[in-house]
């Protein structure tokens, strides 16, 4: 599904990016980080620990971090 900001209001975007999430656990592992580097914040909502994650990456040729 193609979501248009042109075409649709920010909180239907939101919405309907809801029913696509992944649970945060199971991106923390697709990124190989130590479960200990996360933090989180509700059900839908986590932090990284920023320093745990660059110490974890850094050895990784091709890995980097972005905050968003």
């Amino acid at each position: 599904m193609h979501l248009d900001p042109t075409k649709l209001k920010d909180w239907q975007i939101a919405e309907a990016a809801e029913t696509n999430m992944r649970p945060l656990l199971d991106l923390v592992n697709e990124m190989e980080l130590d479960t200990e580097a996360f933090i989180p914040v509700g059900h839908t909502l986590g932090r990284i620990n920023a320093l745990q994650a660059m110490s974890q990456i850094a050895s990784r040729p091709q890995g980097k971090y972005v905050d968003v």
